[in-house]
């Protein structure tokens, strides 16, 4: 993979900087920001595919697991990844966004760690970019827990397995 600290996109390359300071895990391990860019892949794919805007998706992609305090259980760090995304907003490091999109952005952040499947389009994009992540943990996303018909589909569940599998395969770990 490629530097997991350079956006595809260079007007979220300051939030990729200030989640790089937050993080306090292995860049390298289960939820650090080589999965953040394979979040940010499915979810861009999930947006094309679903017709919506993905500015929100991709934003998460790069906050979600940004406060994670360990790589296991770890309750409260989608409410820390809401209020950091609060600050951050407050600073000026978010791209800009309405009122609305931002507070959708918070909400799939805060709650990105349950089994909610039903929100607005953007934060169901959200959790199943992330949900498609999920053999690198060793769970084969089930298409009944997804919340997108395009998430849904075989051969997106397949090409998110796939790039788990690679990065697996990279760490010796498969």
């Amino acid at each position: 993979m490629a530097d997991p600290w350079h956006s595809p996109d260079p007007l979220l390359q300051p939030l990729l900087d200030a989640s790089r300071e937050r993080f306090v895990l292995d860049p390298y391990g289960y939820h650090g920001p080589v999965h953040w860019q394979r979040v940010y892949l499915n979810a861009s794919l999930i947006c094309e595919g679903e017709g919506i805007d993905s500015l929100v998706p991709r934003c998460f992609a790069f906050l979600h697991d940004s406060c994670r305090l360990d790589e296991h259980i770890d309750a409260g760090h989608g409410a820390r990844a809401a209020e950091f995304a609060m600050g951050l907003r407050e600073q000026g490091v978010l791209p800009p966004m309405s009122d609305e999109r931002f507070d959708l952005l918070v909400y799939a952040c805060r709650h990105h760690s349950g089994k909610l499947q039903e929100a607005e389009p953007e934060v169901m994009a959200c959790w199943d970019a992330d949900r498609l992540d999920l053999l690198r943990v060793g769970i084969v996303p089930d298409p009944r827990r997804l919340c997108t018909p395009f998430a849904r589909l075989e051969e997106t569940i397949d090409g998110a397995c796939k790039r788990a599998m690679d990065w697996l395969e990279d760490r010796g770990w498969a």
